[in-house]
């Protein structure tokens, strides 16, 4: 707010200037991002083991229960249209799905409500309306740079490939480091520059519609990281989703 001149004909104090809440270092908003990733991660088991108890196994034409598509929504609430089961042949990753697909899962009727729940758990110096706008512009942008745009113009595949088999510990580091590795058109080993750049990029153009107060190195570099991590997480579950699923299902 502007402060008002003081002039002869006013006597009236001039009111102090407001002092922001100080911000909290990078580390501890990193784990406070964390501890909102356990409260919905454990919102969603319940929600999931909901979902398959109420959810009927489809029968094929040769009267044997027909194996449900398991990559359609993690805990049967959340788009996963981009997960490869392990050894399932797919086609080359076309640049008009990849937007097709990024575009279709930002105005999914699930996320939606899914980031309005998120936040609704966070902090903020902001009106709800305002938080929410931004939440929704930062994970329809980071999505589409990281899915769409960056990985079509550097010749990358941002499908999820699962591994599937091995121990929980060893599934899990594979899971994590696919946001540093990830694989290239014709099927190589490479370096995820669409993942971390394309979360850098979005956090940069996030200070186009950001408060003044949340411009600030700390502020773009927090929340590139709570996109990196928010992806990371994203990779366990599609990883550990169709486990989860069988378990519940018994």
């Amino acid at each position: 707010m502007p402060i008002k001149r003081h002039n002869a004909r006013s006597h009236s104090a001039i009111p102090a200037p407001t002092e922001s809440a100080p911000r909290l270092p990078l580390y501890q908003n990193v784990i406070r991002h964390w501890l909102r990733l356990l409260t919905i991660g454990g919102c969603l088991i319940c929600t999931s083991t909901l979902v398959v108890a109420q959810t009927t196994s489809p029968v094929a034409a040769d009267g044997h229960p027909a194996k449900a598509d398991q990559n359609e929504r993690l805990f049967g609430v959340l788009p996963n249209t981009n997960t490869v089961e392990h050894g399932q042949m797919v086609p080359p990753y076309s640049a008009k799905r990849a937007f097709e697909t990024t575009a279709r899962d930002a105005v999914d009727p699930y996320v939606v409500p899914f980031v309005a729940a998120v936040t609704g758990l966070q902090h903020r110096d902001i009106s709800y309306g305002r938080a929410y706008g931004t939440a929704l512009a930062d994970n329809a942008i980071g999505n589409m740079l990281t899915s769409a745009v960056l990985p079509t113009a550097l010749h990358e595949d941002p499908r999820y490939y699962r591994m599937e088999d091995g121990s929980v510990w060893h599934r899990s580091a594979y899971a994590l480091s696919r946001t540093l590795v990830t694989r290239s058109r014709d099927g190589r080993a490479a370096f995820n520059a669409a993942e971390l750049g394309g979360n850098g990029l979005a956090a940069v153009i996030a200070n186009g519609y950001y408060p003044a107060g949340d411009r600030s190195v700390t502020a773009n570099l927090t929340r590139w990281a709570s996109q990196v991590m928010w992806d990371a997480v994203a990779n366990e579950a599609k990883e550990f989703w169709p486990d989860i699923r069988n378990h519940l299902k018994k």
